[in-house]
């Protein structure tokens, strides 16, 4: 048993891929495999019938050859002998179905040679094209299944986070703070910023393609990744965003995805629409106020009243002092 297992683990390894490849493939083609089985026997046992029935009740002198036809399995298996493994001959080592067209007829070598073509050229080639798809599309499915449950693994991505986290902090202490030292929290994260020269300089190490690659980021999508995680272009990343932005490139591009930018595209310009608007109905408020502060000083000032030349002067009245104290006293008495 414990052999067993070194060999299931060592099979893990990336230098027996393209052996599980073949071997999924094999698996998933089984069921492909006993169908053309089955299509495969039912023209055969049908050829088996016509031969013994024409061909098992003859005499050819001999009964070499006919014997071969004598009985329904004996006509099927010389049949399969013929018509697929290509081994059509007598136990003297004589070709059958030449002594059977020189005996009979070429009646039978004419059916004989339809057969072998429709055999050969026909049945076997969509057989064989049936049966490498499915293998194909086997081995695919489980790759997508593989991938599948690697997204979807938390503990696999969380593990080597943290192992680009601590590859990323070692390089940034090691060559830009003068070997000071960063807390392995989110403010000490955000410290971290990457400017794409950085980003280049990281790339030439093989330990750090490999955990980008453990985490789905393609070889060629490596080169890319700084200027695809810097929405705001302005030349840097801190470690936190790209954490988050490799958590969001990791596998295929789903429907989801696209459903969602469009979503937010839509929603985006809703709001766009609605602050045209307000602005729109602010300007033309704010035209009106300046036409009516243009016609206010464009209108002539009001004309002064006018006053008759022989009218008496309007005596001006004084205002009579009050004596509070008086009134006071008259309170008092």
């Amino acid at each position: 048993l414990t052999r067993m297992l070194r060999v299931l683990r060592a099979c893990s390894l990336p230098i027996f891929a393209d052996l599980k490849m073949i071997f999924d493939g094999a698996v998933g083609g089984i069921k492909t495999f006993l169908w053309s089985q089955l299509l495969l026997a039912m023209p055969l046992y049908f050829v088996a019938l016509v031969f013994r029935a024409t061909l098992g009740d003859l005499e050819d002198g001999q009964g070499e050859v006919t014997y071969l036809f004598s009985s329904v399995p004996q006509s099927y298996f010389t049949s399969f002998r013929c018509l697929v493994a290509a081994d059509c001959t007598t136990p003297k080592g004589e070709p059958i179905f030449v002594l059977i067209t020189q005996t009979f007829g070429w009646a039978y070598g004419m059916v004989y040679s339809f057969l072998v073509v429709f055999f050969s050229m026909a049945l076997f080639n969509v057989i064989v094209a049936v049966f490498v798809e499915n293998a194909t599309v086997a081995s695919k499915k489980n790759h997508k299944r593989e991938k599948r449950e690697r997204l979807l693994n938390s503990k696999l991505f969380n593990r080597k986070a943290q192992q680009l986290t601590s590859f990323v902090v070692d390089y940034y202490q090691e060559h830009h703070l003068n070997n000071s030292y960063i807390d392995n929290n989110l403010d000490g994260l955000k410290r971290v910023q990457l400017t794409t020269h950085m980003f280049d300089e990281l790339l030439t190490y093989p330990e750090f393609k490999s955990i980008l690659r453990d985490l789905d980021i393609a070889d060629e999508e490596q080169r890319d990744l700084l200027a695809t995680l810097d929405v705001d272009n302005g030349g840097t990343v801190d470690l936190e965003e790209m954490l988050q932005g490799i958590a969001k490139l990791r596998g295929d591009s789903r429907r989801s995805d696209i459903i969602g930018v469009s979503l937010r595209v839509e929603h985006f310009m809703k709001v766009s629409e609605q602050q045209f608007d307000i602005l729109h109905h602010s300007v033309r408020h704010l035209m009106k106020q300046m036409d009516k502060l243009d016609r206010l000083q464009s209108s002539p000032a009001p004309a002064p009243p006018v006053v008759p030349v022989n009218a008496p002067p309007v005596a001006s009245r004084r205002a009579r002092p009050v004596d509070r104290g008086a009134g006071v006293h008259r309170a008092i008495m």
